[in-house]
């Protein structure tokens, strides 16, 4: 009996050892064609997409080289809207300066001189102008620094207006700061026409230069607008107080001749 139980557990032991039968064997060779056939289409496919891709001087092209070339080409994208975006900046600071400096603190220096004539005016002249010349240069010269890098940044007929207003703007600096006399000076008068004649041709040279700039420029709508209200409100501030002096200059001329010819009447 007990001889019966230790045949019966050979036999299951040496099951387990036997060699697989070709049964047994089927599913697992159908396996490995499986992934056979699968790194079959997957070499044919890169190959493909290799061919697809251009290479580089007849090289050929794997998978991986052609990510790499899809992210550079997405770097240099990015780099070159970085580089637009500062170049974009560079020049809306540009335009912004030349407009506050040039355009307006000029403008309003003149007024202040011209139409305010209290105790401080000729200090907040002084200071309107100083303010302006200083913005204004600074834009000036980061306009010009521009055109060196872009010949497109400016045409020829702009840099010739900008050198021209630059050119006028200085040499009222230097008759200001080396040619003005006391009032008792002979030639005082003289000065006070040549500053007067200077300072309005500067103004509109400033005015036709930055409307010539900001009217080429696509992306200077808003600063267009901006500086167009500006002159308008400039415009509407000193025409009625040019009318009022006007005025006011002939009433003071009326009532000299008329005393003077009292005084004839009475000799």
């Amino acid at each position: 009996m007990i001889s019966y139980f230790l045949i019966l557990l050979l036999m299951l032991c040496a099951h387990d050892f036997l060699p697989p039968t070709r049964a047994q064997l089927v599913p697992t060779i159908e396996k490995l064609a499986l992934a056979q056939n699968g790194r079959t289409i997957l070499y044919e496919l890169e190959s493909k997409i290799s061919h697809m891709t251009p290479g580089n001087n007849g090289k050929r092209t794997t998978v991986a080289s052609y990510r790499g070339q899809t992210l550079s080409r997405h770097s240099q994208l990015h780099l070159q809207k970085a580089r637009l975006n500062t170049n974009s900046l560079i020049y809306g600071v540009h335009g912004i300066l030349i407009v506050v400096g040039w355009g307006t603190l000029l403008p309003i220096g003149a007024i202040i001189a011209r139409f305010f004539k209290w105790k401080q005016w000729f200090w907040c002249h002084v200071l309107c102008q100083t303010l302006g010349y200083i913005v204004g240069t600074i834009g000036w010269c980061i306009g010009i620094w521009l055109r060196t890098l872009s010949k497109h940044y400016l045409s020829k007929l702009q840099l010739a207006l900008t050198i021209i207003t630059f050119t006028i703007i200085n040499l009222q600096i230097l008759s200001v700061l080396t040619m003005r006399s006391n009032k008792e000076g002979g030639y005082r008068k003289w000065w006070n026409i040549w500053h007067h004649a200077i300072g309005y041709a500067a103004i509109g040279m400033v005015v036709v230069s930055i409307l010539a700039g900001i009217s080429t420029e696509k992306e200077a709508e808003i600063l267009m607008k901006a500086y167009t209200v500006i002159i308008g409100v400039l415009i509407v501030v000193a025409v009625p107080l040019q009318m009022f002096r006007f005025k006011s200059t002939i009433k003071k001329q009326f009532m000299r001749m008329t005393t003077s010819l009292r005084r004839s009447q009475s000799i």
